[in-house]
């Protein structure tokens, strides 16, 4: 996870790479072409995002207690209040861990 973090991190400071990330989200719940401003609070979303997954995962192995766990989860409720979180999450799906995903679809109120 850490090299995702790493990439992810890396398309947040040129904004020339995220040119992958645009090519990706366009047309996935969007119907207009996303704008340079846009992609970096996306970027800086899936950062925060795979850094709760992290967590998400200590927490499941028992590293991280349960009151730890929910501030990471409060975290998470926040995110998921932003207009293009529900984008990424969509997105996304299939590249996190799978209980993370549902975890974070049921926060989206997702089935």
């Amino acid at each position: 996870m850490g090299r995702y973090n790493d990439f992810m991190m890396l398309m947040s400071e040129k904004p020339e790479l995220n040119q992958l990330l645009r090519d990706q989200l366009h047309g996935y719940g969007t119907r207009t072409r996303i704008a340079r401003e846009d992609l970096s609070v996306i970027s800086n979303l899936l950062i925060a995002y795979g850094i709760i997954e992290e967590a998400f995962l200590l927490y499941t192995k028992r590293w991280i207690d349960e009151e730890t766990w929910q501030q990471w989860a409060t975290w998470l409720k926040d995110l998921t209040t932003h207009p293009r979180f529900v984008q990424i999450h969509a997105r996304m799906r299939g590249q996190f861990d799978k209980r993370f995903e549902d975890y974070t679809s049921k926060l989206l109120g997702e089935k």
